[in-house]
């Protein structure tokens, strides 16, 4: 149905040598395009503390155990992803996320036992 729209095929990328791979244990997977902004993946960053690579790594995990094993299908069926694994997504942190910075949320969230993912604190 979208034959005439498809522009390339993707492949696996090759296995991490060298340096790569010394990354890729140091935060998650570092390597990877677009897994960080741009210019700053493999250097030091004075703004990403291990507070950030903590978040990252847990939200990778949770993505790579809860939407990846699912995603194919809910696309090749056109479905939506479930009412349970919105629940999941708040349980685990996700939507905090988008208020974690407003004024009064980090009373709130110890009010309720919310945390953010990667034991972040707002």
């Amino acid at each position: 149905r979208y034959a005439k729209l498809r522009v390339g095929v993707l492949q696996a990328p090759a296995q991490a040598s060298g340096a790569q791979a010394r990354e890729k244990g140091k935060g998650g997977d570092a390597a990877l395009p677009y897994a960080e902004a741009f210019g700053s993946w493999r250097k030091h960053s004075p703004y990403y503390k291990e507070t950030h690579h903590a978040f990252r790594r847990a939200l990778r995990e949770f993505m790579d155990r809860e939407l990846k094993p699912h995603c194919k299908g809910w696309d090749d069926r056109g479905d939506l992803p479930t009412k349970d694994l919105d629940k999941l997504m708040g349980d685990f942190g996700i939507f905090a996320c988008f208020v974690a910075g407003e004024e009064g949320a980090a009373e709130l969230f110890r009010e309720h036992g919310i945390s953010l993912p990667g034991g972040v604190a707002p």
